[in-house]
Formats: C-alpha cells, sequence, structure tokens
C-alpha cells in the first residue's frame, strides 16, 4: 500500500493567501461553474462548504487551491467571508499539485440523479418533495440505485429529471394517469416505465378528452416501448419533431383505430 505521506494541518486561512493555477486548474467561466458559483453566493453555508485542499507555494508566498476553487470564489465576491477552513498539505510540486487536483476531480464517486433525488427528498426540496407524493399515489417508486440494462420491477422508473420537467407543463391529474396506466397495460413485464412514454402518454393524457382508459390499457398492451421509441426517431429524422410528439401521434393513431374496431364490432 502507497505511504499516504506526511499529515496535513487543518488551518483557517485569509482568502487573500489563496490563490487558483490557472495552469491546472478549471475555468470557472462555463455555464455550469457560474451557475455553481451563483448557488454558492447566495446559499453559502459552513455546514456544506468542508474544508479546502490547499499547498504552499514558496515562490508565490501564497497557499494553491487543489479543491475547493468555487468555494473560494465564492466566499471572495461575498465580502463577508474573510477566511475559509483549509487542509494544508505539504511537500507537493507543481506537477504534483496538478496530478492531486486531477485525482481529487477524477476519483470521487459521482452522486447519480436517483441518489441526488432521494438526497433531495430528504432535504425538503419542494419539487423532489412533491415528485415523491405524485409517485407514492400511483405506487410508483424510484429505486435508491440504477437498474443495470434498464430492467426496472414493473412500477420503478429511474428519471426523476424527467418528471420534475415535467410538473411544470402537465397537471398532476395526467401524470399520474401516465405513470398509473402502464404498468396496468404490461403487467409484471420489466423496463417498462420508460421515460418516453411516459412523456408521450402525459401529453396525449392532456390534449385527449374522455379518454377510454380501458382501449388505451389495451393499445399499449399490445406495443413495444422499445420499438415504439425506434420508430418515433426514425419519423423524426425524416419529418423533423421531436420523439415525443412523434410516439403522441403513433399512440393517437392507434387509440382511435381501436375505437374505430370497438364500434364496428
Amino acid at each position: 500500500m502507497r505511504n499516504p505521506g506526511p499529515k496535513p494541518e487543518l488551518k483557517w486561512l485569509n482568502v487573500e493567501k489563496l490563490y487558483v493555477d490557472s495552469r491546472y486548474q478549471r475555468n470557472t467561466k462555463s455555464r455550469a461553474s457560474e451557475t455553481n458559483l451563483d448557488y454558492l453566493k447566495k446559499s453559502f453555508s459552513w455546514s456544506l462548504c468542508g474544508a479546502l485542499i490547499v499547498c504552499f507555494v514558496p515562490a508565490e508566498k501564497k497557499f494553491a487551491v487543489l479543491d475547493g476553487q468555487h468555494r473560494l470564489v465564492a466566499a471572495r465576491s461575498r465580502k463577508d467571508i474573510p477566511e475559509l477552513p483549509c487542509l494544508i498539505v505539504s511537500g507537493l510540486d507543481f506537477e504534483q499539485q496538478a496530478q492531486s487536483f486531477v485525482a481529487i476531480n477524477t476519483k470521487r464517486v459521482k452522486l447519480n440523479a436517483l441518489a441526488a433525488f432521494h438526497a433531495a427528498v430528504a432535504s425538503g426540496d419542494k419539487t423532489a418533495v412533491m415528485l415523491k407524493e405524485i409517485l407514492d399515489e400511483c405506487d410508483v417508486e424510484i429505486p435508491l440505485a440504477p437498474v443495470m440494462k434498464g430492467l426496472t420491477e414493473p412500477r420503478q422508473m429511474q428519471s426523476p429529471g424527467t418528471l420534475a420537467g415535467m410538473v411544470e407543463r402537465y397537471s398532476r391529474k395526467h401524470i399520474c394517469w401516465a405513470l398509473k396506466i402502464v404498468p396496468d397495460a404490461f403487467g409484471e413485464k420489466k423496463g417498462m416505465m420508460r421515460a418516453m412514454l411516459i412523456k408521450a402518454l402525459t401529453e396525449f393524457a392532456k390534449y385527449t378528452e374522455d379518454v377510454d382508459r380501458a382501449r388505451m390499457v389495451k393499445v399499449l398492451s399490445g406495443l413495444d416501448p422499445f420499438q415504439l421509441e425506434v420508430d418515433a426517431r426514425a419519423c423524426v429524422s425524416i419529418q423533423g419533431g421531436s420523439s415525443v410528439q412523434a410516439m403522441v401521434q403513433a399512440l393517437d393513431r392507434l387509440y382511435r383505430n381501436a375505437g374505430r374496431k370497438n364500434a364496428a364490432a
């Protein structure tokens, strides 16, 4: 096992004693960085800050920030945070500083969307809590960890982000209609709670008056959602538009054809 090296020192440092070496640090001018900085400026909290990782550079007579650039920039912009907690590692030359930066930012286990959703619910985030209420009402769950190959259980879906976007466009009634009808149609088949299908069904329900639920269940039970997505994308490549809208049109045709068959019978 590798020797961890000298024990670092934990110390509060004035923000003016900290600097960012642009030769290996990322640029903060990207949209993602600006969004993160705006959040940190407005919502700065010691419980969310943690200690920056820094290294003293004799030539600069300052401490280079290896991890915590956004927190430093946010603290400076606020003007009311003169010091930050820092974990000071020693004995790193420029190359080793760059190596540390890369390791810190690439070896982390990234928080996936599913875990982030459950954490947001626990933290009381309004949108996440509302989504959880909708899911509970429909007896659908977001798994705690990604399900491989998309083989989710009949009442599981892995797209909290899709649902979050939908609540801004659709009513709770229409979203619940879509979430409930998929397991009704496909029974115990796995992987059917697909984001595009849920969006297409919600859109269909929004613009179709007096939907015959039994008829749509019958239509869906004879479909392959995977192939429906493939066909929709192929249609878009030829005619343009969106895949979801192409799916809505396909569902509408099948639904109306089923209605005519029922009437003829």
